[in-house]
């Protein structure tokens, strides 16, 4: 679950960027071929949305630091 903690920290942090940022434009558009996510069973912008939907999370509580901090602080 360390994984996750760290993806949904990545993940709030892209959020709070701005929109013309260079990450924050690849980050949201990234996605791996369907053939890795097969392969491998992951698929980065799909994992960061289940990771969130697990934690009932949403993009407005990234934008709160602290908050999105501690919503993903302990990650169980």
């Amino acid at each position: 679950m360390v994984l996750q903690q760290h993806r949904l920290q990545w993940y709030g942090h892209v959020l709070r960027k701005d929109d013309d940022d260079w990450v924050q434009k690849w980050s949201m558009k990234y996605r791996v071929p369907d053939y890795e996510e097969d392969q491998r069973g992951h698929g980065s912008l799909q994992v960061m949305k289940k990771d969130c939907h697990a934690r009932k999370l949403n993009k407005d509580d990234a934008v709160d630091l602290s908050r999105w901090r501690k919503l993903t602080k302990d990650v169980r």
